[in-house]
């Protein structure tokens, strides 16, 4: 699972959507925008519970070396540009 960080509900439309974040494995920091049910997340009581941390899931591409792998994230999440495939630090 990796670990990712809310920062900002999008609740203009039904059933919202979630921006939040993650640092790769090279320090830059990726930004994500996904729907809350495809999340697993209820659309929020509280807005202003921000921010806060949670777990997605991937699939391993490959393993590059000791610490880094490259994954693609599950359910089609990707960036604004369609990537979903990403180097991350992997303990």
């Amino acid at each position: 699972m990796l670990k990712v960080t809310a920062m900002e509900y999008i609740l203009d439309f039904y059933p919202g959507a979630l921006r939040f974040y993650f640092t790769d494995a090279y320090g830059a920091q990726q930004i994500l925008v996904e729907k809350l049910p495809v999340l697993g997340l209820d659309y929020p009581e509280n807005v202003t519970n921000l921010p806060f941390d949670f777990e997605i899931s991937f699939k391993l591409v490959q393993k590059v070396d000791d610490k880094i792998s490259k994954v693609k994230l599950d359910f089609g999440i990707s960036d604004e540009y369609g990537n979903s495939e990403f180097y991350i630090i992997c303990d």
